[in-house]
């Protein structure tokens, strides 16, 4: 945040001095030893003059238990130290607003509400404690390092190093993404740097850069990449950005040195030995590296993601088929239209989760679980009209002959509940109130499919043929032994 996460509130965070960043550093990993488990803060970046606020990563104590928090990263505001003298005020830049704290004008006294912004981040377990040390130590190290990866398929983030799925990136960056490794030195030794020389700091930036610049994929300026083919120099060492990137060229020192100062000088150096790798061939030398379980790995999350893509387009193109049939159909029929082909295309839940489904799979539903989504497409569009018959034809007759599936009592209220299967989406409960309360009432209404919330009221609530009252159909949460309704 470099200090000024608490400008809002009108406190002056003023960055420190070497000496005053030291002693407060220190106070605070002394204080905050006493209730973690481990407590540190990241190899600082080489020729720092002064410093924006204090960065402390903490692992919880076991034996000391800390509640659940939905954040892992805190803003703390921390006294300016007492035994160390105040910075001098900054004088007002007549373009600048004087309401801001960081352009408070010279007065005879020091403010009072001076403080230092402690960065506090709470770490999961010991492996993610160690991961964040890693990929903030010297800070922009990494995330120089990243962007000169990313258009080889590799990226580093605060989880690990991944290889990246072509076919799906676009899709879907998250899942495109497949874990290679959270070890810092097997990253380290991946890439071809010393690990020795990492965890220690430089003496210097252009010291830092070279550093970087030993890495084995590392082209000056990326000639040979087959994923960039540049104009210019100028246009070949920044087309491999992403947003965040060109947003650290703006406001991060080492970043920007990286880009404009380093790469221009040392166009000339000898790229790595791995520099000319393509991205296929890359993917292939980190099979050989991280060993077979990788490729499987990667072929098995390729397919799957690659099926569920497919999948979720097959409705899409169905959708866009029916319309070029008929483009008058109505919003409603063709939403009826959908549900009913996906009645008879998807297949049933596996007999683990639904021991009353038929596992055995007609000719369509085959079709669909081997991919073959263009005969899927053929007959949607072919025989639409008859799904659609049926699915009404259907629903009909459940609604007004629908056979017990099977009964649960709630174990929490004397209301006993008979759930009723409707079809593979849909199911009918009524709830029979019982005990002092009881009424002999069933209030029978539609819902989703079991597993999900219900709800009930409307025209989908029947009892005894009469609609409830508003004070009836007030909702209520009734837990059906893993099922939850909403009545």
């Amino acid at each position: 945040m470099g200090g000024s996460a608490f400008k809002e509130q009108g406190l002056y965070t003023p960055r420190m001095s070497p000496a005053v960043y030291r002693f407060a550093l220190k106070h605070v990993e002394d204080k905050l030893s006493i209730i973690f488990q481990k407590v540190a803060h990241c190899i600082e970046g080489p020729e720092k003059q002064d410093y924006g606020d204090l960065d402390v990563l903490v692992l919880p104590d076991p034996s000391k238990p800390v509640p659940s928090l939905d954040e892992r990263c805190f803003y703390i505001r921390y006294p300016w130290p007492a035994e160390h003298s105040l910075p001098s005020p900054k004088v007002a830049d007549p373009s600048i607003s004087t309401t801001t704290p960081d352009s408070i004008p010279p007065t005879e006294t020091q403010p009072t509400n001076l403080y230092i912004q402690l960065d506090l981040q709470i770490c999961t377990s010991p492996q993610d404690f160690t991961w964040r040390l890693f990929i903030h130590a010297h800070g922009d190290l990494i995330n120089i390092l990243s962007s000169t990866l990313r258009h080889k398929g590799l990226t580093i983030n605060d989880q690990a190093l991944y290889l990246r799925i072509p076919t799906i990136e676009t899709h879907n960056k998250k899942l495109a993404r497949v874990e290679l490794t959270r070890d810092p030195p097997r990253v380290l030794t991946y890439l071809g740097l010393s690990p020795t020389l990492f965890h220690q700091p430089f003496p210097s930036l252009n010291s830092m850069m070279s550093y970087i610049a030993t890495s084995r994929f590392h082209n000056p300026a990326h000639v040979n990449s087959t994923d960039v083919t540049p104009l210019t120099r100028e246009e070949t060492t920044t087309a491999t950005l992403n947003t965040y990137d060109n947003y650290r060229l703006t406001c991060r020192p080492q970043f920007k040195y990286w880009y404009h100062t380093y790469l221009p000088s040392h166009t000339g150096d000898p790229p790595g030995p791995s520099a000319h790798l393509t991205r296929e061939e890359v993917r292939e030398d980190a099979f050989t590296f991280f060993g077979p379980a990788l490729k499987d790995k990667y072929t098995k999350q390729e397919s799957n993601v690659t099926n569920t893509i497919q999948r979720n387009a097959l409705w899409s193109d169905i959708r866009a088929a029916l319309l070029k049939i008929n483009p008058n159909l109505s919003e409603q029929d063709l939403h009826d239209t959908l549900r009913a082909l996906k009645r008879e295309i998807l297949p049933p839940p596996s007999p683990s989760t639904s021991p009353t489904n038929n596992t055995h799979l007609t000719p369509l539903q085959t079709l669909y679980t081997t991919n073959a989504f263009p005969a899927v497409i053929s007959h949607a569009t072919t025989y639409h009209a008859a799904s659609l018959s049926r699915y009404r034809a259907h629903l009909a007759d459940t609604k007004t002959n629908t056979p017990l599936d099977h009964r649960k009592t709630n174990p929490f209220s004397t209301s006993e509940v008979e759930i009723y299967t409707a079809d593979d989406d849909d199911v009918i409960v009524a709830m029979k109130n019982g005990g002092a309360t009881g009424g002999g009432r069933y209030w029978v209404f539609w819902g989703r499919r079991v597993g999900v919330s219900c709800r009930g009221g409307g025209k989908s609530c029947r009892a005894e043929g009469r609609k409830k009252s508003e004070e009836q159909k007030k909702r209520e949460r009734v837990d059906l032994g893993g099922v939850l309704v909403d009545t």
